[in-house]
This record gives C-alpha cells, sequence and structure tokens, in this order.
C-alpha cells in the first residue's frame, strides 16, 4: 500500500479504517480492487488517493465499484471526467447510484438545466454530488428571491458558474450587496460577473474600493480603462497592482 503511494497516516485517521485493513489480505481483497478502477481509467497515483480518502472503497463488490461508476457513464459522461471526478472527491463512490441520480435530479429541476447543463456542471464542481441539497436549493432562493434574478437569469449563472452551486449564502449576500449596494451595479452586469458572487468578500472589497477611490474603477465595458471585477479578484496582489491597481504592490498593501 506504501508503495502504490497510500498515505497511511491519513488513511488511519478514517473511523474504523485501521481495523478494516489489517483483517484484509492485499493480494485477495485489495489487488482485484486496484486492478478494477485500473480497468476503469483510474492511474496508481489516483488509486492512491481513493484508498487514502475513502478506504471503505476496498469493502465495495467488483459488482459495486462497476455500477456506481458505470453510472455517470451510462448518462454520457466522458471517462476521463468521471475518473477525474472521483480523484477530486472519492466519497461519491460512497453513494449508490440512487441517491446520485436523486441528488441531479433534483439539481436540474430547479434550477431548469438540460441534461448537458448539468454534466457540465457536474465535471467543473463535483463537489456538486456531494453538497447537502437544501444548501444547494437554498441557492435557488437566494438567487431568484432574494436578489430578485429571473429563473433563466439564475440558470445561465449556474451555466457560467457552476461553483455558485456550492458557495455559502452568507458569501453571496456579502459579495452582492456590496457589488449593487456599494458600487451601484445593475443586476444585469453582476449576471455577467456570476464568479465575482464566489469570490472571497475581502477580496472584493479591498480591491474595488482601492480602484473606487483611486478613480480606475470603470465597470462599462465601452467605455477605456474597463475593469471587469471577474478578473479584478482573480491572481494575486501582485498581478492585480500591474494590470488594474497601476500601482506597486507596496502602494497597494
Amino acid at each position: 500500500m506504501v508503495r502504490l503511494g497510500v498515505d497511511l497516516s491519513k488513511l488511519e485517521s478514517v473511523p474504523g479504517a485501521a481495523n478494516m485493513l489489517v483483517k484484509l489480505d492485499f493480494h485477495q481483497s485489495i489487488e482485484p480492487v486496484i486492478w478494477k478502477l485500473h480497468g476503469h481509467g483510474f492511474s496508481l497515483e489516483q488509486i492512491a488517493r481513493l484508498f487514502t480518502v475513502f478506504p471503505k472503497v476496498l469493502q465495495l463488490s467488483s459488482e459495486e465499484i462497476d455500477t456506481r461508476i458505470g453510472y455517470f457513464l451510462q448518462h454520457n459522461f466522458v471517462q476521463a471526467d468521471v475518473v477525474q471526478m472521483f480523484f477530486k472527491h472519492p466519497t461519491i463512490l460512497e453513494l449508490s447510484p440512487v441517491d446520485v441520480d436523486r441528488q441531479l435530479a433534483s439539481i436540474q429541476t430547479v434550477f431548469q438545466l438540460s441534461a448537458d447543463e448539468l454534466r457540465k456542471s457536474v465535471v467543473a464542481v463535483p463537489k456538486l454530488i456531494l453538497h447537502p441539497l437544501g444548501k444547494t436549493k437554498d441557492i435557488y432562493v437566494v438567487l431568484s428571491k432574494m436578489m430578485g434574478f429571473s429563473n433563466e437569469a439564475v440558470r445561465q449563472m449556474v451555466c457560467q458558474n457552476a461553483t455558485l452551486l456550492v458557495t455559502e449564502r452568507d458569501r453571496l449576500a456579502q459579495n452582492f450587496m456590496f457589488m449593487h449596494s456599494r458600487l451601484n451595479l445593475p443586476l444585469e452586469r453582476i449576471q455577467q460577473w456570476s464568479t465575482v458572487l464566489s469570490s472571497a468578500p475581502h477580496l472584493l472589497s479591498q480591491r474595488a474600493t482601492f480602484l473606487v477611490r483611486r478613480g480606475l474603477f470603470q465597470p462599462d465595458p465601452t467605455k477605456p480603462l474597463y475593469t471587469p471585477l471577474s478578473e479584478v479578484v482573480n491572481g494575486d496582489d501582485a498581478q492585480f497592482c500591474e494590470r488594474f491597481g497601476l500601482v506597486d504592490e507596496d502602494q497597494y498593501n
């Protein structure tokens, strides 16, 4: 297991994992799972991460592994994307196809997504499969009822930035209030910059306020010195200062 790349210190922190492992024979119980996952396109590095984060995969039967991975392939997910989804969030394997289907069907219905839009959202943010459904549905309420976006606008925003679906409502509300009330941005402009709603609130307020004070904030793309907030909140302070702040990093900090 160590030669494979499994982090035993992390694995043993999973409740019950250590006791489970000492009872398993490597060649009879572990090696077949390695070959099974390898047959589904997982590299040894990816398999090691699966074992480290979700050691209970070793208790799944060959048929259960096939069924849980096969669910996504049957719903037209690309195999390479499926492997990456499980690599990022190995505990997805803990869910039965029925559980996954119920979760994704609810999200698709609430946000009025097409099957292709849902797939793209899940591939972009596989955490969506594990995120509490109530919290995800609450995002719809926040965007549509509290912020005033139309159903179509909400759908478009989610398609542009699937991270919205797993963003805490307090972060959404804080960023929205700053953009709408402090920067006086209309809903249409905020919709175009949906990624900003998911950004770190302190980063948005610090950088945007700095630009406003220096007369460098221009949200209108038809005018000189256009400053798209979606790019303002990206990158480190040095990149922000060079591209938008037009000052040395020391002056900004």
